[in-house]
């Protein structure tokens, strides 16, 4: 169930940015992600064979969308290949 969510929340960041790139928009999710559960504050585990190591926001698996801090993220890295 998880694309249908992320699919939403990109078409709200769209309606909100209409000039952000896809990029853009990548960056503001990945780097606004929880890394720790919002309502227990239990840290959150990256996806693998073993669950030892700390999710960071470019893990897969490694956190959960906050839609509200990526639609003001403050900083968005835009960078294409010809960059």
């Amino acid at each position: 169930m998880a694309t249908p969510h992320v699919a939403a929340i990109v078409a709200l960041l769209k309606e909100a940015h209409p000039d952000w790139s896809p990029t853009a928009i990548k960056s503001a999710i990945v780097t606004t992600g929880w890394t720790t559960d919002p309502f227990s504050g239990e840290p959150i585990f990256s996806e693998g064979v073993t669950d030892t190591k700390l999710a960071d926001p470019f893990d897969y698996g490694g956190g959960l969308i906050n839609p509200n801090a990526a639609k003001n993220p403050g900083l968005v890295y835009d960078m294409g290949t010809t960059d």
